[in-house]
């Protein structure tokens, strides 16, 4: 099952929480100077920089291009392994 909200106003993640249905995940776009973990998806071609570089909550850069970031880096097609470091992170107890 999934839920999804678009807005063209900012809505702040706790408050958007409080309004879903229990779920053990939730994946959001932007929100990129929460403190909440996050993989940033950079390409190249868009020509702007990457901007994580130095974010503890980074888990990984998917990404078409090497970047500066001691966080793992990831490619664009590697969606399996996306798959299997969030479901590390978040779900470790299931293996």
């Amino acid at each position: 099952n999934g839920w999804a909200v678009l807005s063209p106003d900012r809505i702040e993640l706790d408050a958007l929480r409080d309004k879903l249905p229990p779920a053990d995940l939730i994946l959001a776009e932007g929100y990129k100077s929460s403190g909440y973990p996050k993989l940033e998806v950079h390409r190249a071609a868009t020509g702007k920089p990457f901007i994580s570089a130095g974010d503890a909550a980074l888990l990984a850069a998917v990404t078409d291009e090497p970047v500066d970031t001691t966080a793992p880096q990831l490619g664009l097609e590697d969606v399996e392994p996306c798959a299997d470091l969030i479901c590390r992170t978040f779900f470790p107890e299931r293996g």
